[in-house]
């Protein structure tokens, strides 16, 4: 049980949390770009506001972003996430810890499977 004095506008208990691990990035990408791939210590929250995009986790299909979808990435799952090969992409990426980069994103996998 979360114990903790009343905040106002709430009912029950909340807390009001450091947030020094979490880091919140807004990013816009041109057509065909991408991260590599990368892990993140705590999951990651893409918010695409315009435009459509990509992303892969390892062993899975590559899938399609768009506008008022959020995509979750877990703690710990390579994957790679960027623009669609022939649209500009605009988004609010919100992640907890760090993260680990890896490879480049070949060809072949950024457009696999579309």
């Amino acid at each position: 049980m979360l114990v903790s004095a009343q905040m106002p506008n709430f009912t029950g208990g909340v807390k009001n949390m450091q947030a020094t691990d979490l880091r919140s990035v807004r990013f816009q990408y041109e057509p065909g770009a991408r991260s590599y791939w990368h892990v993140h210590d705590g999951i990651q929250v893409l918010m695409i506001e315009k435009g459509r995009g990509r992303y892969q986790m390892q062993g899975k299909p590559v899938q399609e972003m768009l506008p008022n979808q959020p995509v979750f990435f877990p703690p710990g799952v390579p994957h790679w996430h960027g623009a669609a090969p022939d649209e500009g992409l605009t988004w609010i990426s919100t992640s907890i810890g760090g993260v680990k980069w890896m490879q480049e994103v070949t060809e072949k996998e950024y457009k696999a499977g579309k």
